[in-house]
């Protein structure tokens, strides 16, 4: 009988001290795999000339504008611009401006950029003889596609 006792007696010290282990707080820790990326932004433009237009006058004309998307180099990104011509001078609206988009930009290349152009087919103006800088807003926006 003593050696059964012994051996009930080992088995519940075993059993407890499992129970114990098993009870025990324990911190878990995950890992999470992130990549931050850079912001879309587009290069400042620069002031753009354009030729000359007669009062009351449509003028032809081939000017290009160029439009630099800067981010994240090789992402793919969508592109969403206005196409309402012509397009009034918000500081003077005696000068239009009629134009056509090159491509789109779907994607930025490796140093993480993109352009696009804008070229100017027409100066349009009305019969007043102005001059000076005019300044046309042209609604240009853009997003990383699988963000």
């Amino acid at each position: 009988m003593k050696k059964l006792f012994v051996t009930f007696a080992i088995v519940v010290l075993a059993t407890m001290s499992a129970l114990a282990q098993h009870n025990a707080p324990v911190t878990a820790t995950s890992q999470f795999d992130c990549r931050v990326i850079a912001p879309l932004t587009w290069t400042p433009m620069q002031t753009q000339y354009l030729d000359e237009v007669i009062a009351g006058q449509t003028r032809l004309v081939s000017i290009p504008v160029n439009f630099q998307l800067n981010g994240e180099a090789l992402y793919d990104v969508t592109v969403t611009r206005d196409d309402t011509w012509p397009l009034a001078s918000t500081t003077n609206s005696t000068v239009k401006i009629d134009a056509t988009w090159g491509a789109n930009i779907t994607a930025l290349d490796a140093t993480g950029k993109g352009t696009m152009t804008l070229t100017v087919t027409k100066l349009i103006s009305t019969d007043n003889t102005v001059s000076g800088t005019f300044s046309f807003t042209i609604n240009v926006g853009a997003k990383y596609t699988a963000l």
